[in-house]
């Protein structure tokens, strides 16, 4: 996004309209995109079974189960939420597919560009497949392509993020990647093997992790190339941007425009040189480096317009 083009959007988040916008500018089991349904919402506990107490029974052997994954379901902050149900339908149906032995579960659907009748939605999924006695877990991204029509949305395109070229993690991509408060994508984490990734992105990264803790959903790979609805490159694909999606556990779309943790965060990005930060809203004090729209209620994009 130009520095035209984030002007208009300095004053905080847009009212979405008519959708007229582009695209963004340039996770373990307690993800917090996998939350427990609320107290009460299932239905009324069997009774106990004397047969089942722990200590009159031996406990039982064999493999650990495979998770049961659940729909993901919107929160009523979502721009569009429409769009991103059927993107996260779409890849929780092809991980159905892909036999027994594995199981999908969505954890985030983050926009990667939203306009009136197109969208990408960028899914995070955790894929846990059993591989012997044991449970793997990958989390993934797919970018999700849609249209809509007189029936609403539909996929019109799965791209699932390249494979990558793997290599030597440098000393400071190893350390992000070992830093249990910055949680990575398996194509993330490919980025960063394969020198993808500018170092400015890393340090920011690290110096955020001081601070926060943050779930990640792309550097360049399941990100779209160009900047949604336009030809020009974005800093994603030029390895210069992060979006991150949830802090200190805490997705974005659910932060308060006015929440201190989002505003400090937002803050923290552009003290650690972050040249452009898109999200919900323009923080107090902005120098010209933030900017807000609907497309960035649901993250955070860190990145650096060189």
């Amino acid at each position: 996004m130009t520095r035209a083009a984030r002007a208009w959007t300095r004053r905080g988040l847009l009212v979405v309209g008519g959708l007229g916008l582009v695209g963004c500018a340039g996770i373990g089991d307690g993800d917090p995109g996998a939350r427990p349904s609320p107290a009460g919402s299932g239905a009324p506990a069997a009774p106990r079974d004397p047969s089942s107490d722990p200590s009159s029974s031996p406990a039982p052997s064999g493999p650990e189960p495979l998770p049961r994954a659940t729909p993901w379901r919107p929160t009523s902050e979502e721009v569009e939420p429409d769009a991103k149900v059927v993107a996260a339908r779409e890849v929780e149906r092809r991980g159905r597919g892909r036999g027994r032995g594995r199981v999908t579960q969505v954890v985030y659907p983050q926009y990667g560009g939203l306009e009136a009748t197109t969208a990408s939605v960028m899914v995070v999924a955790r894929e846990t497949r059993r591989d012997g006695a044991a449970l793997r877990r990958t989390l993934r991204t797919t970018d999700v392509r849609l249209a809509r029509g007189g029936t609403g949305w539909r996929v019109t395109e799965v791209i699932p993020a390249p494979d990558r070229r793997a290599g030597r993690l440098g000393r400071s991509a190893r350390r992000l990647v070992d830093d249990p408060r910055v949680q990575l994508p398996a194509p993330a984490v490919a980025d960063l093997r394969a020198g993808t990734v500018e170092p400015l992105v890393v340090d920011v990264l690290l110096g955020l992790a001081e601070e926060f803790s943050m779930s990640v959903a792309v550097f360049a790979s399941g990100h779209p190339p160009t900047v949604f609805g336009t030809d020009g490159l974005s800093n994603h694909t030029r390895g210069r941007a992060v979006d991150v999606w949830a802090v200190d556990g805490r997705p974005v779309v659910e932060m308060p425009l006015d929440d201190p943790l989002l505003i400090r965060f937002l803050d923290a990005a552009r003290e650690l040189g972050s040249t452009e930060i898109g999200g919900p809203v323009v923080p107090p004090g902005d120098t010209g480096v933030h900017f807000a729209n609907a497309l960035h209620r649901d993250h955070v994009h860190v990145g650096f317009d060189l």
